[in-house]
């Protein structure tokens, strides 16, 4: 189904559906997800279960689980598995799992023009080529915005993936027990910022980066560590 409307799942099931774009949503309105579940749906392109391209989606509870973004040809590209997005999600409960695909964003594919803001809930279990549990996007010039805060993280079995110029932004102080997340670089060059706090509207920093530095690890810990600017220092 295509939103652009205001739409409220709160039980039932979105299953067994295959499109290019948003195998079980497409989301250009406002979507509020409290329970219920989007199962088992493919996208050959962008999303095979949420696509939210231009909408706000909320996500408090139910899954999102079992969808797939496969690509039909070799030459294609299949993005974000559970949810790829290019508007503004917010989590703050629920469910991203066993999602997978072809290429970026086996749970969370976050857009170059994306915002994901990750307050709670359960991402795990998700695979793909790069970001198994969440990828950002990102350029020389600009990148998606991907914010933690409260008791956001993201499962050992998956990673974050950041491409060039992308970081977490902290929000607020991070309650979950640590590694909040495990973290891939798209590089690892010494000093590549990797994570940055948040600051206000009037430019007063919400976060001690220093105190949330350590919450997070990298998929190569033996050599590399996260410092507590943010960024990215061999050991």
């Amino acid at each position: 189904m295509r939103n652009f409307g205001s739409f409220t799942i709160n039980g039932g099931t979105i299953t067994g559906n295959t499109a290019e774009k948003g195998g079980g949503v497409r989301n250009d309105g406002t979507l509020i997800m409290n329970a219920g579940e989007i199962a088992n749906n493919t996208a050959t392109s962008q999303g095979g279960g949420v696509q939210n391209y231009a909408g706000n989606f909320t996500l408090a509870g139910g899954k999102i689980c079992g969808n797939k973004a496969l690509a039909s040809d070799a030459s294609a590209q299949a993005l974000g598995g559970g949810v790829e997005n290019s508007g503004t999600v917010t989590m703050s409960g629920g469910e991203i799992s066993e999602n997978s695909a072809s290429n970026d964003g086996g749970g969370v594919r976050n857009a170059t023009n994306g915002t994901f803001n990750l307050l709670g809930g359960t991402i795990s279990g998700n695979m793909s080529k790069y970001g198994d549990g969440v990828y950002c996007h990102g350029n020389a010039t600009t990148a998606g915005v991907f914010t933690m805060s409260g008791a956001a993280c993201i499962a050992s079995d998956n990673h974050v993936y950041l491409n060039t110029g992308a970081v977490i932004t902290i929000a607020g102080t991070l309650t979950a027990p640590a590694p909040v997340a495990i973290v891939r670089p798209a590089s690892y060059t010494a000093g590549t910022p990797l994570l940055a706090a948040a600051t206000n509207s009037d430019g007063n920093v919400l976060v001690t980066l220093a105190a949330e530095a350590g919450k997070f690890a990298l998929t190569s810990a033996s050599s590399w560590r996260i410092a507590d600017n943010g960024t990215l220092v061999q050991q």
